[in-house]
């Protein structure tokens, strides 16, 4: 910023800080985030030895939000881990044979990150999965830093997945509202029970 000062006149200075403000009220008028999804994310963000990061699913149809816990899906995400697109298994598990997560994960390094990636729209997602990494594996940008990719990484059929210890959980969002935070455990669990009483009802 303070570069831009010197380069610019206070009139141009004045209209770079109006329209930042205009885009920011644009995206804060834009669906809602709730006071308890925030909560949470303001206290992940709170850690000192995590990288907070979303990535954005759904997409593609394949996650109904009216019916979670039937999600095959976030099902498998939350069981085998986030796959990290880009990379695939060829016998070499090493930090020069892998992509970044950061083609994969957008770093949340602030609440305005949040508001910006939990509302967005992006490619028609409907769920955000909230991921926490250690920092001692990722830097604040979602680069490779650990040598021991192994203590990051699965492999899942020869797809390289994100463990799944590591996915927090999931925000479900309609037209930018924020409807809901599911932990992974808790989806797990639902879904599995869900499992079971239509194996039960098929008797």
């Amino acid at each position: 910023m303070e570069s831009i000062k010197k380069s610019k006149t206070s009139k141009e200075y004045l209209e770079i800080l109006e329209y930042f403000y205009e885009l920011y009220c644009s995206w804060d008028d834009y669906g809602e985030l709730s006071e308890d999804i925030a909560n949470m994310i303001i206290s992940l963000l709170e850690r000192d030895d995590c990288i907070i990061g979303v990535h954005r699913t759904g997409g593609d149809g394949s996650i109904d939000i009216d019916n979670i816990y039937s999600s095959e899906t976030l099902y498998n995400m939350f069981l085998n881990g986030l796959y990290m697109t880009g990379s695939s298994f060829e016998g070499t598990f090493s930090k020069e044979a892998l992509d970044s997560p950061s083609k994969n994960i957008s770093p949340i390094q602030n609440i305005l990150h949040a508001v910006i990636y939990l509302k967005s729209a992006y490619k028609d997602s409907n769920t955000a999965i909230i991921i926490a990494v250690p920092k001692t594996l990722v830097d604040k940008d979602y680069h490779i830093i650990t040598d021991e990719v192994g203590q990051l990484f699965n492999v899942v059929h020869d797809n390289v997945t994100l463990k799944p210890e590591f996915l927090v959980g999931a925000v479900l969002q309609n037209n930018g509202v924020c409807t809901e935070f599911i932990s992974r455990e808790q989806f797990l669990k639902e879904y599995e029970n869900n499992i079971i009483l239509k194996s039960r009802q098929n008797l």
